[in-house]
């Protein structure tokens, strides 16, 4: 799980530097989006929406690192993904009580799955200002609302994969502490043994896979 984790520090930390009282929304509920939401909660964000296609993953997500939840709508027949993803992102917006604006605002994107509608709906569902990191690698080319970008004045960056080199990266004095915050304190988010459902040796890699 340390890779993941690293990856969650990074995005969320080192790049979108995420401050206490912060709104974050993280789109993909998988073991990169989970160790996001727990790492911006180590970093003092008021609220963390976990956003998700699967139940299953969100209700684990509710149980784990997010304040909130969403499961994005179906899309209608013969509707754009443009269109759908705004439409799934006012309807995010009207659920949870999110405003376009202010301190009810998204003030953070980690987009962790790599989705076109996802960035997209990113993009409707931040405030101006904001920070957005996409971690998730999909399809080599995806459509964004480049209007949005330019209005909202975003601050858009690329995460791949974790920095290696922390002496380098201005993390290193955080880092013990963050991976004690989320590896070893009484959090319900912490544990990093609810992320696991089995264990194995390195004799049984071929029943692991």
């Amino acid at each position: 799980m340390m890779e993941p984790l690293a990856v969650g520090v990074h995005s969320v930390y080192t790049l979108a530097q995420v401050r206490p009282n912060q709104v974050v929304a993280v789109f993909g509920a998988g073991p990169v989006g989970l160790l996001a939401m727990a790492v911006a909660r180590a970093c003092g964000a008021r609220r963390v929406i976990a956003i998700d296609i699967i139940e299953s993953r969100l209700e684990f997500a509710k149980s784990y690192a997010a304040t909130d939840i969403f499961c994005p709508p179906k899309p209608h027949e013969g509707e754009s993904r443009i269109a759908y993803s705004k439409r799934s992102s006012e309807t995010l917006k009207k659920a949870l009580g999110v405003t376009d604006t202010g301190a009810n605002g998204v003030d953070v994107i980690t987009e962790a799955s790599g989705a076109e509608v996802c960035i997209q709906t990113g993009y409707y569902l931040i405030k101006p200002g904001g920070v957005f990191v996409q971690v998730g690698m999909g399809a080599l080319d995806v459509q964004v609302p480049l209007h949005l970008l330019l209005s909202k004045q975003l601050v858009v960056k690329g995460a791949f994969r974790c920095v290696l080199h922390f002496e380098t990266s201005g993390a290193s004095d955080f880092l013990p502490g963050m991976a004690q915050a989320i590896i070893l304190s009484p959090s319900p988010w912490s544990p990093m043994e609810r992320l696991t459902s089995s264990l194995w040796s390195h004799t049984g890699l071929s029943q692991c896979l």
